[in-house]
């Protein structure tokens, strides 16, 4: 616990240190005028805030996504994966590096988006870098190294902490950006926040409901044992919440390169609506975009990582089946009926909670720890307590 606390604690503080490249006056100025202003539901992708650990490590994460799906594309990265300890250090060795091309180019964009004459995400002035070149390339290189000691910080949390300490940062990343929305909850009315309590207890309890509900499909051996013809031989077991926040995380990426994008190309006046409303991340139509985002990939990400045919060749070689199922075809049938069926069921489930940031901001409530920025915390925490539980359990059973 003092580990992972001390981990979160030192991320907090070099959070709120801007690089030697940033203007502090300016700087001051920017936060103070943010704190008038609703939650960023979309600052999960890094590379927004000029400061020593400005992209968090959210570039790992996202590296990390990237090759799971390309596992299926490129069977090399699977078999990398497969080979023992040897190779998991080697996929590891190869994710790291991927990570630090993409907070190379996070950095980038922060440079990019802090120059004079730029705004922020919320279009308010955001001139906070020293002018010159030089002070350019220091602020990129302090953004990148300081991602580079939070992997340390969060490896040393993973193997003396309570849990993953990658989602432990990324939770500490998302409850730090809504405070400032949670000081305008706090001077709401009663009825108001009343509102806004009843709204986030039914999304965390759907997101509980989907993490701690999982299929299970029995399997038995054809080799008897005991009493029984035909043994229990394990069980395949599926999460409702497979995709855990990678959805998320994949949609609030995209959506900010299409900003980008968008940002930096020539706009006619009759579409320059399109523009406004990517940049303004609290507008209809973003937050609309958003949700959909992740609701698709919600649907798509747990599906694509699953490769039935390996799933039905691996449980025939054990000489183990499914009942009632043939090895084969009719296994592989299954295990793909099953893949896609807790995709949707997962995908349905976010659809309500997607959409209270833009219920929350019709009724007139602030968007605080709504939509995804409820998703990451909500998963991670219960994946802990559950992890936990589980060496505690162990631990009891030893005496």
């Amino acid at each position: 616990m003092l580990v992972t606390i001390g981990g979160v604690v030192l991320y907090w503080l070099g959070a709120q240190i801007p690089t030697p490249a940033v203007d502090k006056i300016a700087y001051l100025q920017l936060l103070e005028s943010k704190v008038s202003v609703n939650a960023n539901p979309l600052s999960l992708t890094g590379g927004l805030s000029p400061s020593v650990f400005g992209l968090g490590v959210i570039p790992f994460l996202t590296a990390m996504l990237l090759f799971g799906l390309m596992g299926r594309l490129i069977p090399r990265l699977s078999e990398i994966s497969s080979e023992g300890p040897s190779g998991r250090l080697k996929y590891l060795v190869l994710t790291r590096r991927v990570s630090v091309l993409i907070a190379a180019v996070s950095a980038t964009v922060s440079a990019h988006a802090s120059v004079q004459g730029k705004t922020d995400e919320f279009g308010l002035p955001l001139g906070v870098l020293q002018e010159g070149t030089l002070y350019i390339l220091l602020h990129i290189a302090v953004l990148v190294a300081g991602f580079l000691a939070l992997l340390v910080v969060a490896d040393y949390m993973t193997r003396h902490g309570v849990g993953n300490g990658v989602m432990i940062l990324t939770v500490s990343s998302v409850i730090g950006q809504q405070l400032p929305g949670f000081r305008l909850l706090v001077a709401e009315k009663p009825t108001t926040i009343l509102l806004y309590v009843i709204i986030s207890v039914v999304s965390v309890a759907l997101l509980v409901a989907a993490a701690s509900s999982q299929h299970i499909t029995r399997y038995h051996s054809v080799l008897p044992t005991g009493n029984s013809n035909i043994p229990d031989a394990g069980a395949h077991v599926v999460k409702i919440a497979t995709a855990s926040a990678g959805p998320v995380l994949f949609a609030s990426s995209s959506l900010s390169v299409v900003a980008l994008m968008v940002s930096l190309l020539p706009l006619p006046d009759s579409i320059l609506w399109v523009k406004v409303s990517l940049q303004d991340h609290s507008s209809t139509a973003s937050l609309l975009a958003f949700g959909l985002l992740t609701v698709i990939f919600a649907r798509f990400y747990a599906a694509f990582g699953v490769d039935p045919v390996k799933e039905a060749n691996d449980l025939t070689r054990s000489g183990r089946f499914i009942r009632s199922r043939s090895p084969g075809v009719s296994t592989a049938q299954w295990f793909a009926t099953v893949s896609v069926s807790t995709s949707w069921l997962y995908a349905v489930i976010l659809i309500p909670i997607m959409a209270t940031p833009i219920i929350s901001m019709h009724l007139g409530l602030p968007y605080v720890f709504q939509g995804g920025s409820v998703i990451i915390p909500v998963l991670v925490v219960t994946e802990v307590l559950v992890s936990n539980s589980k060496r505690l359990a162990y631990l009891a059973n030893r005496k």
